[in-house]
């Protein structure tokens, strides 16, 4: 039996599994006029870019506004303005017209957007200000290292943090943060995580400088209703020569938190042991990778930090 005697429905099927396994997935739309009016969405709903250079050639398709989209750049190909390109490819899915000729909205929707890749702090090599996540909305946002796991790099500098949360304030409808080798600002500039009101799960691996009061206030906020797991795996307080990020340390924090504008330290006092009980019910402190010798070194076998 052909393919072409299948309903749409099925054959809609096999051809989104064909582009996702094809070597070559734009032969299919060369097929005849229905596999070109199947697959030509779906060639670009879920690319993986996977070079700085892939990049530039993307800018060249056609502005199909990806659902999903992967880049996974080498640890050397930093520095080469990838993210300014990135600007540039999220800036033509913005400026798209629909078909009623409308400009479609500021940012754009994704489902998942995955990055593996460093930044760089030059301001002269690369958008350092992340433009590019100004113009999306994704439910998902995962942004890592390219280096192995048990090699504990800074992927994501604190400019980049900083610019990183400032762009996060705008995702309306982000539902999973998950964030690796990273290092957040020094404590003298009194970091502040978002309220991102729809976040349900949120990650964050081989961190620095971990900024725990603001963890506290987000956990334990009202615009966070939604959240019901935060995971921190080999998160520091300081340096990785110092002190883990540790459950009992946030619920401390969270115990004495309260809000600066009319205070009412009766309702303090009472909401206290609330907010540390939605601390032990949403936090797991996790320690996965231990360096050869010094630092903050658990027991074997030990992974949940208390």
């Amino acid at each position: 039996m052909s393919l072409d005697s299948l309903p749409i429905e099925l054959l809609l099927e096999c051809v989104e599994l064909a582009v996702a396994v094809h070597p070559s997935p734009a032969c299919i739309v060369a097929v005849n006029k229905r596999y070109y009016a199947l697959a030509y969405n779906l060639l670009y709903a879920h690319p993986h870019i996977r070079s700085g250079r892939a990049i530039l050639l993307f800018l060249r398709t056609p502005p199909v506004p990806p659902r999903s989209l992967s880049v996974t750049l080498a640890g050397g190909e930093v520095g080469s303005g990838q993210f300014r390109a990135l600007a540039e490819l999220f800036r033509r899915c913005v400026s798209r017209r629909d078909g009623a000729g409308k400009l479609m909205p500021t940012p754009f929707e994704m489902d998942e957007l995955r990055l593996c890749m460093n930044i760089t702090t030059r301001a002269d090599a690369d958008d350092t200000t992340l433009e590019a996540l100004k113009l999306v909305n994704p439910r998902k946002l995962s942004w890592t290292g390219p280096d192995p796991p048990h090699h504990f790099s800074v992927a994501i500098v604190p400019a980049a943090c900083t610019n990183l949360f400032a762009r996060a304030a705008r995702w309306t409808q982000l539902r999973s943060l998950h964030l690796a080798n990273i290092a957040f600002p020094p404590p003298q500039e009194l970091f502040a995580f978002p309220a991102l009101r729809a976040l349900e799960e949120l990650y964050i691996g081989q961190a620095t400088f971990f900024p725990v009061p603001a963890l506290a206030v987000l956990v334990c906020t009202q615009d966070m209703g939604v959240l019901r797991s935060v995971r921190l795996v080999d998160c520091y307080v300081e340096s990785i020569w110092g002190g883990r990020v540790r459950r009992g340390l946030i619920e401390r924090v969270a115990a004495i938190w309260w809000e600066t504008d009319g205070v009412d330290y009766a309702k303090c006092a009472r909401e206290a042991g609330e907010r540390v009980r939605r601390v032990r019910e949403t936090v797991m402190c996790e320690a996965r990778t231990e360096r050869i010798e010094g630092g903050d070194r658990v027991a074997d076998g030990m992974l949940i930090l208390e």
